[in-house]
């Protein structure tokens, strides 16, 4: 068997080939062996015309460092998406759909506009014929755009306060602690944003 450090690739030597690498060298079945059971992040490297296995390098605290911030930023972002869905009732996929088309109807309903073609098909569609069940209706889907513009502030604001803590963390602080302190502070919102709306 042979190798190419230029490649990394092996060359058995049953097969014909036009032109091998200039760099091949002559390679044991052992090392052979050796070399198709690598380790995660091991590599071949030829030294001294020998083909040696490198252990992998472990990342400096730096890198280690980064790696945790990117993964707590990660768990940051989750929990804004968990917690924009707490504060709007947990939404099913066709009412976040539909949540744009509800408000400009109720919009217009309350600015005494006529619905237009399509929006009225959807006010039959959802039993709303009478102009006093309209307006109700209406009226309904503003008080929810309020609060539901409350609760995206409440969820935006701590969402950007954990990322400022995690990025601005001294090294070497917690990363863990610092989430964790941000999941308390914001169950403590939550319930307050909840038991207040």
């Amino acid at each position: 068997m042979r190798f190419s450090n230029t490649t990394k690739g092996f060359y058995p030597e049953t097969e014909q080939y036009a032109q091998l690498p200039e760099d091949v060298i002559e390679v044991t079945a052992q090392q052979y062996e050796r070399a198709m059971h690598l380790a995660a992040g091991e590599r071949l490297e030829v030294v001294d015309g020998e083909l040696v296995i490198v252990a992998a390098v472990a990342p400096d605290d730096e890198e280690r460092q980064a790696r945790a911030l990117a993964a707590a930023l990660e768990a940051v972002e989750r929990m804004y998406e968990e917690h924009m869905a707490r504060l709007l009732g947990w939404p099913t996929q066709a009412e976040k759909d539909s949540w744009a088309l509800k408000l400009g109807i109720a919009h217009r309903i309350d600015a005494g506009q006529e619905p237009g073609i399509t929006n009225e098909a959807f006010l039959e569609g959802a039993g709303l014929s009478t102009r006093e069940a309209r307006s109700e209706w209406a009226e309904k889907v503003l008080a929810k755009s309020s609060r539901h513009a409350r609760a995206a502030g409440i969820a935006e604001r701590l969402r950007k306060q954990s990322r400022t803590a995690l990025q601005t963390a001294p090294s070497g602080t917690s990363l863990a602690a610092i989430l964790q302190t941000h999941r308390t502070l914001a169950e403590q919102a939550l319930t307050a944003f909840e038991r207040d709306n």
